[in-house]
């Protein structure tokens, strides 16, 4: 969410309700994300060869922890979601623990990477969250992650649009704006790139239950009232005339896959 480098107006997270909302997806998360797999992929790419200390940001249910534990000495994943640790544990023999990626419990100059899959688009302060990973990396260290970009979610966003004037999802940062919070943090190399993906649906409610089985149903409004049959009835309607040549329909994703390096003393 953008609060300290755009719009005013958005409102924050309230991180009890993502926590809650994470947690009741835990179970079938592994069923809907596919988006979170690919965006994985890429970023075990920019990892560094080995780390003795490396830490899992948001790791959810220890989809990614098998790969990262064969690139590290010791691994630690991080949740603020209690049911994604207790799925992570039944799955990995592993280190998990609860945290808010806004207020990190680890020591300065503690690990040597930061790995962290679609998570950081769930900061309320993007420049504070990173500054505090800067803090907690030995100098050389690295940090990897993929955020959602602004000019994610089409079609849907503009269905929603069509059908009433309520927002029905969060607003991302755009690439322009995260490359300000980078240049803005001391000491600290980085690079961005952007990354076009998009996941097919045979349907509309397809693709909303993919959304909610990774708890990315949350938003910051208040959603009361505003799923209803009715409503669904006209979302349907007038996400026909999204359907591509091959009959299916696409939800297209601008995802940001970043490296930051801190610097040597």
């Amino acid at each position: 969410m953008q609060h300290s480098f755009s719009d005013p107006l958005s409102r924050a997270y309230d991180k009890t309700r993502v926590a809650r909302q994470f947690s009741k997806a835990a179970v079938s998360y592994s069923q809907h994300d596919y988006l979170q797999r690919l965006c994985g992929e890429q970023l075990l790419q920019r990892l560094p060869e080995h780390s003795e200390v490396l830490v899992d940001l948001g790791c959810g249910p220890a989809s990614m922890t098998s790969a990262l534990q064969s690139q590290c000495g010791y691994y630690l994943g991080l949740d603020i979601a209690a049911g994604m640790l207790q799925q992570a544990q039944s799955q990995c023999n592993a280190a998990f623990a609860g945290a808010d990626m806004d207020l990190l419990p680890l020591q300065a100059d503690s690990v040597d990477t930061v790995f962290s899959n679609l998570t950081l688009q769930w900061s309320n302060d993007l420049h504070a969250t990173l500054s505090g990973v800067l803090k907690t990396l030995k100098p050389g260290g690295s940090m990897v992650f993929s955020t959602i970009l602004a000019g994610s979610m089409t079609p849907l966003t503009r269905i929603f649009a069509e059908v009433d004037s309520h927002p029905h999802s969060n607003t991302f940062l755009s690439a322009d704006v995260i490359r300000n919070v980078l240049t803005k943090l001391p000491e600290a190399s980085w690079d961005l790139t952007e990354l076009p993906l998009r996941v097919s649906y045979s349907s509309l409610r397809d693709m909303l239950r993919d959304l909610k089985g990774i708890g990315a149903n949350y938003t910051a409004r208040d959603p009361q009232g505003l799923f209803t049959r009715r409503r669904f009835a006209l979302w349907e309607a007038a996400t026909e005339k999204y359907r591509e040549a091959d009959g299916k329909l696409y939800l297209y994703w601008h995802i940001g896959l970043i490296s930051l390096r801190k610097g040597v003393d």
